[in-house]
C-alpha cells in the first residue's frame, strides 16, 4: 500500500517473509517501546485500515536484523520474563494439575493404574 508516496507493507506478511514470528515482533516493539529504542525499529501505523492493521514502513525493513544484532538477549530475556510472567512455570503446575485431577479421578472411579490391557 502506497500513501503520501511512502510504501507500506503489513507487518504479518513482513514476519513470514522474514521467517520470524508475530511473538518475537510483538516483544521486539514492547521491549524497544519501554527502553525508548522504538527509531531502530521499522516505523509503525495502525489508522490504515478500521481494523487497525499493523503496517511498517518498506524502506525500513532492514531495521530488523540490525535491532536483532545490536539486541542484548539477557535485557529482552528478563524483559519478557517480568513482562509476561515466567510462562514455563505457569505450565508447568497448570500441567500437573491436570494429572493430579486424573489420577484423582482414576481412583474414585476405581480404575486400576496402568494400562489394563497389556
Amino acid at each position: 500500500m502506497i500513501v503520501d508516496g511512502i510504501e507500506w507493507v503489513i507487518l504479518r506478511t513482513v514476519a513470514l517473509s522474514q521467517g520470524r514470528s508475530m511473538t518475537t515482533l510483538n516483544n521486539w516493539y514492547a521491549f524497544a517501546e519501554k527502553n525508548n529504542r522504538l527509531d531502530e525499529l521499522p516505523e509503525m501505523r495502525r489508522d490504515f485500515t478500521a481494523r487497525e492493521t499493523r503496517f511498517v514502513r518498506a524502506d525500513q525493513l532492514d531495521r530488523f536484523a540490525v535491532f536483532a544484532t545490536t539486541l542484548n538477549r539477557g535485557d529482552l530475556a528478563e524483559f519478557t520474563k517480568t513482562a509476561f510472567g515466567d510462562r514455563a512455570d505457569y505450565n508447568k503446575k497448570w500441567a500437573q494439575k491436570k494429572r493430579d485431577e486424573a489420577k484423582a479421578a482414576r481412583e474414585a472411579a476405581g480404575i486400576p493404574k496402568g494400562n489394563p490391557w497389556a
